[in-house]
């Protein structure tokens, strides 16, 4: 299964899914109850503000803005919803263990969770083989 986050403007998504994208650390997962939390405990308050740039992971949507939501995928065996890294934009990328997400009619459960301001995006979706 590959997945590809565009900002609908008429661009092909690049690449054929050979880069992955995997879920996030157990410890980084936000809570099922309420996904726009920065993590199991909630999200991170009272740090000290820095320098514009300074020290941030542009593939951290909560420090850099790239006008895309984070992907969650329901996950079928664990029965709970499982955020993966960043997407970057324009790019297929592909999903470890599809079998997880996807059922036997080929359907799959997708949650977008915006932590910034307005986000204006497409999802494609490509799934290809056989799903035991």
């Amino acid at each position: 299964m590959r997945l590809a986050l565009t900002q609908g403007d008429g661009a092909a998504a690049r690449g054929n899914g050979e880069a992955e994208v995997r879920p996030l650390p157990e410890s980084r997962q936000p809570s099922q109850d309420d996904p726009l939390s920065g993590g199991p405990d909630g999200p991170d308050v009272g740090e000290e503000p820095t320098d514009p740039g300074d020290g941030l992971d542009p593939r951290e949507p909560e420090e850099f803005f790239d006008g895309l939501p984070r992907v969650q995928l329901f996950d079928r065996e664990a029965d709970q919803w499982v955020e993966f890294e960043a997407f970057e934009a324009n790019t297929h990328l592909s999903v470890p263990e599809p079998g997880r997400y996807v059922d036997e009619t080929g359907s799959l459960l997708v949650r977008f969770v915006n932590r910034q301001d307005n986000a204006y995006f497409q999802l494609l979706v490509e799934l290809e083989g056989a799903v035991l």
